[in-house]
C-alpha cells in the first residue's frame, strides 16, 4: 500500500518523485531503481482505502487542498484530463468503487462526465454477471467478501447521484 500511495501522490502532483536514495532505501525489488511500475501495480488499494479516506477528510473539514488532490485522483482514475473518455475505467474499475468516486466528484462539481463515466462502469459491471445455472452465482458479478464489499462501498452512491441528477442508470 505504501507504494501505491506514493504512486498517487506524485501522479496527483502532490508530492514528488522519490530520489534514488529513497528508492534503495526500500530495499528488495526498489533497489534496482525500477522507475516505472507495472501498470497493474500502480493502482489498486488507492481506490477503496487512500481515496475514501481523503474522501471522508474532505467531508469533515471542506479543505480545498484536500479537494484538489481527491479530484486529481478521480481524473486520473478516470484517465482526464488528457482524455476523459478513457477506457481505463471500464478496464480497471476496481470492482465497482470507482462509481463512488466518480459520485462525489459530480456532487462537488456538478460535471456530468463523471456521471456518465459511473454508467459506463456500471453497464461493464452488468455485463460481468454470471447467468449460469448455477444457483449460487446467478446475477454475481464477484463472489469474494473483498469484491461485494467494493460493489457495495461504490455502485449504491452512483446510483444515489443519478437519481439526483434524473439520469437514467
Amino acid at each position: 500500500m505504501a507504494t501505491e500511495g506514493a504512486t498517487l501522490a506524485v501522479e496527483t502532483g502532490a508530492a514528488p518523485p522519490f530520489t534514488d536514495d529513497e528508492f534503495r532505501a526500500l530495499g528488495g525489488p526498489f533497489a534496482r531503481l525500477t522507475r516505472v511500475l507495472p501498470y497493474e501495480e500502480q493502482k489498486g488499494y488507492q481506490t477503496h482505502y487512500l481515496m475514501i479516506g481523503l474522501e471522508m477528510l474532505h467531508r469533515m473539514t471542506g479543505r480545498e487542498d484536500v479537494w484538489g488532490v481527491y479530484r486529481r485522483a478521480v481524473d486520473w482514475f478516470c484517465g482526464y484530463p488528457d482524455t476523459f473518455d478513457s477506457d481505463r475505467p471500464l478496464r480497471e474499475h476496481y470492482g465497482g468503487i470507482l462509481c463512488r468516486h466518480v459520485a462525489y466528484a459530480y456532487h462537488q462539481t456538478g460535471d456530468v462526465r463523471y456521471l456518465d463515466t459511473g454508467r459506463r462502469i456500471l453497464r461493464r459491471l452488468m455485463e460481468m454477471q454470471d447467468w449460469s445455472d448455477r444457483p449460487a452465482r446467478r446475477g454475481a458479478i464477484g463472489s469474494s467478501p473483498m469484491y461485494v464489499s467494493l460493489l457495495f462501498f461504490g455502485v449504491p452512491f452512483l446510483l444515489s447521484a443519478l437519481r439526483e441528477a434524473g439520469m437514467d442508470e
